[in-house]
């Protein structure tokens, strides 16, 4: 029934599973790496400020809300929360949906294998480093930003 030699068999599913291995091995070496790469390149400090830069702007647009929203009715100046939310919210998935993509230089003469799991990972790891850096800038300015709301709140409502 067979017309295949079972070396020729055994031959093949070795070579398979040697591929196989080599693949896999291809694949973790492009994750650690990428995962190294994305820290050295990442800069903390630019990502906080741009943080503190989303803090600034969403206070800016609460005001505004506040302000239109207290023109428009006695009562309506509460607005001004929910667009300072909204313009926070909106600019913290935008920086998060910012291409991340390696070097390509980094990826020349790499395996497919490689070239894959490198770009996922550094992908990944450079979305991550940017939100958490950026939610830590934004956290530092807020209490500034939320003191410079209430004191100018305050005065708006007072008069």
């Amino acid at each position: 029934m067979l017309s295949v030699p079972l070396n020729a068999l055994a031959q093949q599913s070795i070579g398979t599973a040697e591929n196989l291995e080599a693949a896999e091995i291809d694949t973790l070496v492009g994750k650690v790496a990428a995962g190294r790469d994305a820290n050295n390149d990442f800069n903390k400090l630019s990502w906080m400020g741009i943080g503190a830069g989303i803090c600034v702007i969403s206070t800016a647009a609460g005001l505004a809300g506040c302000a239109i929203g207290g023109a428009i009715s006695a009562g309506g100046g509460d607005i001004g929360g929910w667009v300072g939310v909204a313009a926070a919210t909106s600019l913290l998935i935008g920086t998060y949906s910012l291409p991340a993509l390696p070097p390509s230089g980094r990826l020349i003469g790499k395996s497919p294998e490689y070239v894959e799991s490198y770009t996922d990972a550094y992908k990944r790891k450079t979305r991550s480093l940017r939100l958490s850096s950026t939610v830590l800038g934004a956290s530092i300015s807020a209490l500034p930003a939320s003191m410079l709301l209430l004191g100018l709140w305050s005065e708006i409502s007072s008069d």
